[in-house]
């Protein structure tokens, strides 16, 4: 008998399983497009524009160590 009832309890958890992935799916799939389609958004530039950063930091240069250049490599 309680095999019986495990073998029930197992086939009506699958069957509600089933249902519940079949409604909210969906959901989780528009969800997740409308957050990728942000992300997307906010990095894609218009052709021809250019940004300029420019790095407020005040940087003490030793006035004895000689002519001093400051670079940096920008990747794209």
């Amino acid at each position: 008998m309680a095999i019986l009832k495990f073998i029930f309890i197992s086939v009506l958890l699958y069957y509600l399983a089933k249902l519940l992935l079949k409604l909210l799916f969906p959901f989780l799939l528009k969800n997740l497009n409308e957050k990728m389609n942000s992300a997307n958004n906010s990095y894609t530039k218009k052709e021809g524009e250019v940004t300029i950063k420019v790095n407020k930091t005040d940087k003490k240069i030793d006035k004895n160590v000689g002519e001093y250049t400051d670079f940096e490599e920008l990747a794209d």
